[in-house]
């Protein structure tokens, strides 16, 4: 069942992702006959497949998706830091922002060489911008990700980030200093579009 779970899963399409959770949970069911890594294994990759097959109108998958990657932690067999970022996503799709940004702070601290750190500074910044209101926080978290990782591809929306907080703030040169780095640095990208708009209204003001 596990192999069968894995062969569902790599075609990554919605049904498949459906038949791989049915074939990894039917092989935790039978646990005890295994070692720990591969249980460990599969709950993350029932994890995954909830999440994958999760939506906005139907965010219970999230809540089963969290569950899952939260055993696989607790078992502390692979890929811990991977579950911790991934139950953190679902908290935030769950509008649980708090508990978000307690994950994330825990897999920073615990982790502090992991892959996930860069995307998981990002997180914490967006959702402190985004979701909760908290400028101030959100530009520490966006300038970590520009002092310790300044050659990420989260580098240009932390600037924006930045640039946007300071915008609605009314703080109309800051905002500037942050939305021409972007332009400068990459003008046909995706976030200088984005900004421009917000540019031309800072000079309209003048």
């Amino acid at each position: 069942k596990y192999n069968i779970g894995y062969a569902y899963f790599q075609q990554k399409s919605k049904s498949d992702y459906e038949n791989a959770n049915i074939a990894f949970r039917k092989f935790l069911l039978t646990k005890n006959k295994y070692d720990a890594k591969k249980i460990a294994d599969a709950n993350i990759r029932t994890a995954d497949s909830y999440f994958m097959n999760a939506t906005k109108a139907d965010p219970s998958k999230y809540s089963q998706a969290a569950e899952y990657y939260e055993t696989a932690i607790a078992l502390n067999q692979m890929d811990v830091d991977y579950c911790m970022y991934q139950k953190a996503l679902c908290s935030g799709l769950l509008k649980n922002n708090k508990e978000k940004i307690n994950d994330l702070k825990s897999l920073v601290t615990k982790y502090p060489k992991s892959n996930y750190l860069a995307a998981s500074l990002f997180e914490m910044a967006e959702t402190y911008r985004k979701d909760l209101n908290d400028g101030d926080n959100a530009i520490v978290y966006y300038q970590k990700i520009l002092e310790a990782y300044p050659n990420s591809s989260y580098v240009n929306a932390s600037l924006a980030g930045i640039g946007l907080t300071y915008y609605e703030r009314k703080q109309d040169d800051q905002a500037f200093t942050y939305f021409d780095k972007i332009v400068k640095k990459d003008p046909k990208g995706e976030e200088a579009l984005e900004v421009l708009p917000y540019i031309k209204k800072i000079f309209e003001a003048q």
